[in-house]
């Protein structure tokens, strides 16, 4: 945990562009105008990403400020709010994928907002973001969406046909099975041992009907469910994707 708090180490790529940068300052009367170009130019990666998550996180907090005066002070004195901001930051800085930087940034303005949650559970969803990929992500809310007609499913490859029906996205069967495993193993979702997998393993017993009134052999637990609301609920973002 206190590794998290550290600030990223410059990348390749930067340490490049201090070297060119380095090099063009020593290019007789063009060298300073070059640098400045470059620098315009070329911000480095690390700066530039912090630089703008910086500001939409920001200009987010400044839009919620209308609405509550206190907000700024409150913030600023609330250290749980601190922590959440540091990790987030430190996260956000090693992704390019929006989806992630967006579900970062809901969970600095539900902090922010004062939105009941405990605190173990805003660092646990922001390493949880940073671990599952977009598509992870839309495994998740495909099964809390769907969770009730999904629930007493016996096979992996229904399960999928389901999936790829409502979102009309392309994942293999391999990658599903995957997203489903590690939404599994972070307790978001919690999937019976006798749904039958994908065809090609051998199946020990042959899987009967599952009647209506049986315990489900899929749900979304209450942590799960919990990320969504504080994570990737819509309603949430509308702060950040009106813009």
């Amino acid at each position: 945990m206190k590794d998290s708090l550290l600030p990223p180490k410059p990348e390749i790529r930067d340490t490049i562009h201090t070297l060119l940068r380095a090099l063009i300052s020593t290019i007789p009367i063009v060298g300073g105008p070059a640098v400045e170009i470059f620098n315009a130019i070329l911000t480095p990666p690390i700066e530039r990403r912090k630089n703008e998550w910086m500001c939409n996180v920001a200009q987010d907090l400044a839009q919620l400020q209308q609405n509550d005066d206190s907000l700024v002070d409150r913030i600023i004195a609330d250290e749980k709010f601190v922590s959440v901001l540091l990790h987030a930051t430190h996260v956000a800085i090693r992704n390019h994928q929006a989806e992630k930087l967006l579900a970062l940034k809901t969970v600095v303005l539900n902090t922010a907002k004062g939105i009941d949650l405990n605190a173990d559970l805003e660092l646990l969803f922001i390493r949880y973001v940073d671990e599952l990929s977009p598509s992870h992500l839309k495994v998740l809310e495909f099964l809390c969406s769907t969770e009730r007609k999904v629930a007493h499913l016996i096979k992996y490859q229904q399960l999928y046909d389901e999936f790829k029906k409502k979102t009309n996205i392309d994942l293999s069967t391999d990658f599903f099975k995957l997203a489903c495993d590690d939404l599994k193993a972070r307790s978001l979702v919690r999937v019976s041992s006798d749904l039958e997998d994908f065809p090609g393993l051998y199946v020990i017993q042959p899987l009967t009907a599952v009647s209506s009134n049986a315990k489900p052999t899929i749900i979304v637990t209450e942590i799960g469910h919990k990320f969504i609301d504080f994570v990737l609920n819509d309603q949430i973002q509308q702060v950040s994707t009106s813009r």
